[in-house]
């Protein structure tokens, strides 16, 4: 499923493809991005991409689902920030499951400060695959994080 980028209500192609790269920035399970984006006239459809799943990490999806809910979280505030109100409908059609949300652009909305920061910091987000500390952690711990799974 390749993304077309298009006007999609009251933005413009280049804002569509703006809004776009900002959902794509989202964290994802070895930065696999198992997500695709559909444009219509109408809306901004979310597909999971099952064939960027990473499937002995994640069997049964649930980092998928998180990955593409941080990317639909990216998108809203990428439309937010430029006036627009992002309806979203999750899971939308039951006879197509790997669709997991449709984004419709509704109406003109004044951008809140909390919005404009937020959006603002979509590009400051940073992948550390290294250890934030350089020590281990104490082995109660790691029994007691084992334990709450």
């Amino acid at each position: 499923m390749s993304t077309r980028v298009m006007p999609v209500g009251c933005l413009t192609d280049e804002q569509v493809h703006a809004v776009l790269a900002a959902a794509r920035t989202a964290p994802s399970l070895r930065n696999s991005q198992p997500w695709r984006f559909r444009c219509t006239h109408e809306a901004i459809e979310l597909y999971a991409d099952t064939t960027r799943a990473v499937p002995v990490a994640d069997p049964d999806h649930r980092e998928l689902l998180l990955a593409s809910g941080a990317a639909l979280l990216n998108l809203r505030l990428a439309i937010r920030a430029r006036g627009v109100h992002p309806a979203v409908q999750l899971f939308p059609d039951s006879n197509q499951p790997d669709m997991l949300a449709i984004v419709r652009l509704q109406r003109r909305s004044p951008v809140g400060p909390v919005d404009r920061r937020l959006a603002k910091a979509i590009a400051r987000r940073r992948t550390k695959p290294r250890p934030w500390a350089p020590t281990t952690v104490p082995l109660p711990l790691l029994n007691e994080l084992r334990r709450a799974r």
